[in-house]
């Protein structure tokens, strides 16, 4: 409490203010001093050995103040496909996407791969958030078999991708093993002459065309809607392009495009299950397909599905599990099965 009085309260009025305006000046001399920091970072010029040398969190904040935020989680969010372009295709691709210079673009991504390796960049972040194309790149660097550093095999290829959320851009690339002559394209690797295998893990899209790719969680819609509402390759590809308002010469997704997206991807369901990643050795050709399904079939034939107790229910069990085993039938006939005798009408 400040003295009671007249006087005593001018004084104390008076040395408040002076307490105010030494703490203004002392908050505008740290701004200024933040802002002085800051115009140092952006204009301060690093080289790959400058770069290397600081810790995370300094890189981070350098980045931050010298490139736009869509630059920063652009490439922060493609590090992997980036990483396995070489080093010519991957600051090319960087420059022409970001509009850096080409040493910028090296800058930039040795930068981003080491906060990565503290703070993985993509955790969290949402492809929809994105802006620029889509990369599309081999899942590996280097040869599966020589392990030999992989080259460039065919310029990258300007591509549609579809979503859940529309249609988008991309880019993909196709690398090539000078070594074994063995090209690794976006899903697969092989070549006509040895066949083709699909990658360990599964990627994101599939494929539809050599110019259209469908993600995977779209694929997954498409099945669920033929499994329980009875929708066409046609009916789903016109409600898509209807409801993300792509207009007559823009339906690069059509009847075709939802039939092909939906073979390649069950079918390398049905490989992946039977671990025969190396499509039986048949596939030496986009029109091999067929040969594989068929093979696959066989296959089924010989064998029933697993059905663990983990997987049953009383409700399972009440209709017949255990019990009741179905040989044949048309499911589009919807017929019921049923373990009780039935009259026989003539």
């Amino acid at each position: 409490m400040p003295p009671k009085g007249r006087k005593w309260t001018r004084v104390y009025a008076a040395s408040l203010v002076k307490e105010l305006c030494r703490e203004v000046d002392s908050s505008v001399a740290a701004e200024d001093a933040l802002v002085g920091a800051f115009r140092v970072m952006c204009s301060t010029k690093l080289t790959l050995d400058g770069v290397r040398n600081l810790p995370p969190k300094v890189i981070s904040a350098h980045l931050s103040a010298k490139y736009e935020g869509e630059v920063i989680s652009y490439v922060s969010f493609f590090l992997e496909d980036l990483r396995v372009l070489p080093v010519s295709v991957r600051l090319a691709t960087i420059s022409k996407l970001t509009g850096v210079s080409a040493e910028e673009a090296s800058l930039l991504f040795e930068g981003l791969e080491i906060v990565n390796k503290s703070l993985p960049v993509r955790n969290g972040m949402d492809l929809a958030g994105l802006s620029g194309a889509l990369l599309l790149s081999p899942p590996t660097a280097t040869c599966l078999l020589c392990s030999s550093p992989l080259a460039l095999h065919n310029k990258r290829c300007d591509v549609t991708v579809h979503s859940l959320r529309g249609k988008a851009v991309g880019l993909k690339f196709s690398l090539r093993c000078e070594h074994c002559r063995i090209n690794y394209n976006y899903d697969r690797y092989g070549d006509n002459t040895r066949g083709w295998s699909l990658y360990t893990e599964c990627r994101p899209f599939v494929e539809a065309s050599d110019v259209c790719f469908i993600e995977r969680k779209l694929l997954d819609f498409q099945c669920a809607l033929a499994n329980h509402s009875w929708v066409s390759f046609s009916g789903f590809s016109t409600a898509y392009n209807e409801a993300f308002g792509l207009l007559a010469g823009e339906e690069d997704y059509g009847e075709k495009q939802a039939a092909s997206s939906f073979w390649n991807g069950e079918l390398e369901a049905e490989l992946r299950e039977l671990e025969k990643l190396d499509f039986f050795g048949l596939m030496k050709k986009n029109e091999d397909r067929e040969k594989v399904m068929e093979k696959v079939d066989k296959v089924r034939a010989k064998s029933v599905y697993s059905h663990s107790p983990a997987d049953c229910s009383d409700s399972c069990k009440a209709r017949g599990c255990g019990r009741l085993w179905v040989v044949d039938g048309q499911w589009k006939l919807m017929f019921a099965h049923c373990m009780m005798q039935r009259k026989v009408h003539h």
